[in-house]
């Protein structure tokens, strides 16, 4: 099973390895699509039968490629916050997996109008993820102190 837990991450990195980094202009490029396809989703959910039923439905779907390639091109973010965190209480690959969805939640909380830079924002979201990830998997100490005292009461 490890050797197979290997090979998965092995081709992960490989994969994210060739995705090319966004530029500070595609950042805002990108959100801007975003932006604009959920308006549209929000206009089609309002009135469904829109005489711009096509053109909003485009929109829409240009908005969720532009998520997609937002949250792509900061996979490596993610692997090198992970890496930091990687102890063995929880393997590197669930801690990627919690990282990207707090880069999933960073994307979708990113207001590019704020001109702050997207990774410094993601970072938040990442490092949070990670560690309420780390936070469950870890055993909870009591100290038997305040047990026994309760008990002689």
């Amino acid at each position: 099973m490890l050797a197979q837990e290997n090979d998965t991450l092995r081709l992960y990195l490989n994969d994210i390895r060739g995705l090319r980094l966004l530029e500070a202009g595609e950042e805002i490029d990108l959100a801007h699509q975003i932006e604009a396809g959920r308006r549209a989703a929000q206009q089609l959910q309002a009135n469904p039968d829109s005489t711009q039923r096509d053109q909003l439905e485009q929109v829409v779907r240009c908005g969720q490629v532009a998520r997609q390639r937002f949250i792509e091109a900061n996979y490596r973010l993610v692997l090198s916050v992970a890496r930091r965190y990687a102890r063995a209480d929880l393997p590197l690959p669930d801690l990627i997996q919690e990282g990207n969805l707090g880069l999933i939640q960073a994307v979708d909380k990113f207001d590019y109008r704020l001109s702050c830079c997207f990774s410094t924002y993601a970072m938040h979201w990442i490092r949070r993820a990670m560690r309420g990830a780390l936070a469950r998997q870890t055993p909870v100490s009591i100290s038997l102190t305040p047990m026994k005292k309760r008990g002689r009461r």
